[in-house]
């Protein structure tokens, strides 16, 4: 019996029950108002359904595990923590003033924890962590990706704002000025340049006053 609660079959089952779990959470949060006042009762079933489920699987996990190696896992006492939430909720919360704006606060705090539950996914799925760890593993290229563009934007703005909106020939130019006039606005101009949005805007003044700045 111990085997296969630690076994993949088991974990893999889990996590098909925790995905449908979100999934229903979705759907509840589209039909349901956001004072749950019109609730199917069949939302309340539902919620009493998981919340056994998990119960029984945290219940057959620490006699799988024993007590002390499961609670010395951080992820286990977050999940033990989860449940307890969720009997919380259809216990006691669920019963009380429906009305009562501190209780719907406290109310929804504690259903939206249950998504928290996905993270466990990460520890089924192995190929899900894999991917968490090379985007973890992609961040210093990330990092110094963004700090060339935004040398070459700094760079490219001050050459702008020098050469237009410093420029006491274009004080009058309201295109030129709105683009350029501030080092800060020649910098957003790079980037929507970069994007191609509202390029034509942006580049049908500059060449009007300079038409050999299409080389640049």
């Amino acid at each position: 019996m111990r085997r296969t609660i630690k076994g993949n079959g088991f974990q893999l089952a889990i996590g098909a029950v925790i995905v449908l779990n979100a999934v229903l959470i979705g759907v509840e949060t589209e039909v349901v108002g956001a004072d749950d006042t019109n609730a199917s009762p069949l939302w309340f079933v539902i919620e009493v359904v998981f919340a056994l489920v998990f119960s029984i699987e945290l219940g057959l996990k620490v006699w799988a595990y024993h007590v002390r190696p499961f609670f010395s896992d951080v992820a286990n006492v977050l999940d033990t923590f989860l449940v307890v939430m969720a009997v919380v909720d259809v216990c006691i919360l669920s019963h009380l003033g429906e009305f009562d704006s501190g209780v719907l606060t406290v109310l929804r705090i504690v259903r939206l924890c249950r998504l928290c539950r996905l993270l466990r996914l990460l520890r089924i799925f192995r190929e899900l962590w894999l991917m968490i760890a090379g985007l973890a593993s992609s961040t210093r290229t990330l990092f110094w990706g963004s700090s060339l563009m935004f040398i070459i934007f700094y760079v490219c703005a001050v050459f702008l704002t020098r050469v237009f909106g410093k420029d006491s020939r274009y004080s009058q130019n309201e295109d030129l000025q709105r683009r350029f006039g501030t080092l800060f606005q020649s910098m957003f101009s790079c980037f929507m340049l970069l994007t191609m949005e509202g390029w034509p805007d942006i580049a049908e003044p500059v060449m009007k006053e300079q038409p050999a700045m299409w080389i640049f």
